[in-house]
Parts: structure tokens; sequence; C-alpha cells
């Protein structure tokens, strides 16, 4: 969403779903590249699949609120 105030100045802010989208397309890449190297050391499919899918889980969650905090903070913007 643009939006053009009085001094004519464009900001820009996202939707949260923006940001949802976002962190799951961040989270997919970390999860490969996670995985490729849990399963190179360990060398088990079981142990890579469930370290993949509990960080994926919980950093998509911390991303998310990271991601919504930086939004709301004007500078830089």
């Amino acid at each position: 969403v643009y939006l053009i105030n009085m001094k004519r100045k464009i900001t820009s802010k996202d939707s949260h779903l923006r940001s949802i989208v976002k962190a799951v397309g961040y989270r997919l890449l970390l999860i490969i590249s996670n995985g490729i190297v849990v399963y190179l050391v360990t060398k088990r499919i079981d142990i890579t699949l469930g370290v993949s899918l509990l960080t994926a889980v919980l950093n998509t969650i911390i991303y998310y609120f990271y991601e919504r905090f930086w939004n709301k903070i004007r500078w830089g913007k």
C-alpha cells in the first residue's frame, strides 16, 4: 500500500499477507539449506526432517514478528 501525504512524500507499508508470504518463501530457502547441512552431518533422514520441521515452524513465527516490528520503525523509510 502506497500512501502519499500532503508533502508529496511517498511511504510504503507491507500488509500482513505480504509479510507472511515473504516469511514463508524465506523459510523454504532456509529449510532446504539447513536440511542439506543436517543430513551431511548426521546421514539420517529422520533427524534431518525433525530438525528441519522444528526450526521451520519456530523461525517462521519469529521472523513474522520481527518483520512486523521493523515495519513500525520509520527510520530509513
